[in-house]
């Protein structure tokens, strides 16, 4: 709540408007100096429209497949960045419109930061340095400042992905750790950034190159069945 504070100081809803209403009839004149952060145009002009634009057509009881309002049109769900089916996306449809974008934002957070602490209680950390891990994640610039894009859809599951990967490795025998996994990995992959998987993908592999030297370095044997 605190970081997100300053983003409602100005107005009800969460984007950088600054960056484009000075270049509207109504925004001329609104802001003397320069936008706060100029490179965030994206935010207006592409993340919260393709939001709003979704929450609109789920609303009227249509799937957002096409976006006639670019260009000549474009696909919409095809469109990876639109992240219709991602999780912060999907509770947002269930909130009025004016608040949508805030609360993708909010999962987000709430998505990472829980998946940061269940992996640090997962591989042994107690409550306290588990909490921090999570705390550490979803503050962490790499990805709080990259929360309004559909980058963060992807990242936030990391947390989820590697805790759901270790319980499926020791308990092989219940199907409730591979389902969780595999929901993880489906809402990654819907949370429309595939360089972003990429990234994902990478840190599985250090991580898991990690892991079995710290096996060999402690004379325990790799469980093939896990």
């Amino acid at each position: 709540a605190a970081y997100l504070a300053p983003a409602w100081r100005e107005g009800a809803s969460f984007g950088t408007f600054d960056s484009v209403t000075p270049f509207t009839s109504l925004g001329a004149g609104l802001y003397n100096g320069p936008p706060h952060n100029p490179t965030d145009a994206d935010v207006i002009s592409q993340m919260e429209t393709w939001n709003l634009f979704d929450w609109r057509q789920i609303h009227a009881g249509h799937f957002p497949l096409w976006n006639p309002f670019s260009l000549l049109g474009l696909p919409q769900f095809a469109n990876f960045q639109s992240s219709v089916l991602s999780l912060p996306d999907l509770v947002s449809y269930a909130l009025p419109a004016r608040y949508a974008f805030v609360a993708a934002v909010i999962m987000k957070l709430v998505i990472a930061g829980t998946g940061a602490y269940v992996f640090a209680r997962v591989v042994g950390l107690g409550a306290l340095s588990s909490a921090f891990a999570g705390i550490t994640y979803v503050l962490s610039g790499g990805f709080a400042s990259e929360l309004s894009w559909p980058l963060t859809d992807v990242l936030a599951w990391v947390g989820w992905l590697a805790a759901f990967a270790v319980l499926a490795y020791r308990w092989p025998s219940r199907p409730r750790y591979v389902v969780g996994l595999a929901v993880a990995t489906a809402f990654s992959i819907y949370g429309g950034f595939p360089e972003a998987n990429a990234t994902t993908a990478l840190f599985g592999v250090v991580a898991g190159a990690v892991i079995v030297v710290t096996l060999a370095l402690q004379h325990r044997r790799l469980w093939l069945r896990g």
